[in-house]
């Protein structure tokens, strides 16, 4: 769970505290969760884990941030090298609650593009709550998260008011669990090839059955 804790968020943080509360009441007991905040740069709150009392703990500790800009690049592209990348046998779920806060991380647009391709290959999804305050976008928040949910199948969601985000957070976690029951009798098959230009025939003659083909560089 990554949030957007800056100004824009709004002048309490209680609704978006509940959210999160709600979030991980809402996911199965087993699954890690980890909470980070993105502004105005990606700091780690709670590093992945099934204890639900510490990642309590790591919602109280939220307030917001008075600073500008948000880190949303960084912050999902640090998570992913520093916990998910080295947990493979685990599906990477990524979920975003952000603002039309200027984007200011340090990574380039065309790393971030290609870690989205990367990720997809890797089965991961992604779904994004974007709270839009301003009557104009600041920065290019919502196409990237547009970016990233629309690749990887996941939910992108634009809301008015953080009012309406604990009921848009029981949405995405519904579809979070919706996913997983669906990834449960869903196969990933590497494969490696002699040189690039080698054939490749994949086929399974069971019409309910869809095949996706991703070439891993």
């Amino acid at each position: 769970m990554l949030v957007d804790n800056g100004f824009l968020s709004g002048s309490t943080i209680i609704p978006m505290r509940s959210a999160l509360e709600s979030l991980v009441a809402d996911m199965p007991a087993e699954d890690d969760i980890a909470l980070g905040t993105i502004s105005p740069q990606f700091r780690i709150k709670v590093k992945p884990t099934a204890d639900r009392r510490e990642l309590q703990a790591g919602i109280n500790t939220l307030f917001a941030s008075t600073a500008t800009g948000t880190a949303l690049m960084d912050g999902l592209m640090e998570v992913d090298e520093r916990f998910v990348k080295t947990a493979p046998d685990r599906w990477p779920v990524f979920v975003v609650i952000t603002s039309d806060s200027p984007e200011v991380s340090g990574r380039l647009l065309e790393d971030f593009n290609r870690w989205i391709q990367e990720l997809v290959g890797r089965g991961g999804r992604a779904y994004a709550i974007f709270i839009a305050f301003g009557s104009a976008a600041r920065g290019n928040e919502p196409e990237l998260c547009m970016a990233l949910t629309k690749s990887t199948g996941g939910i992108f969601e634009r809301i008015a008011a953080l009012t309406s985000l604990p009921g848009t957070v029981k949405a995405v976690s519904a579809a979070i669990t919706s996913a997983k029951a669906r990834a449960a009798d869903e196969y990933v098959i590497e494969f490696t090839r002699d040189t690039d230009k080698s054939p490749i025939e994949v086929s399974v003659p069971i019409p309910e059955v869809t095949v996706r083909v991703s070439l891993a560089p």
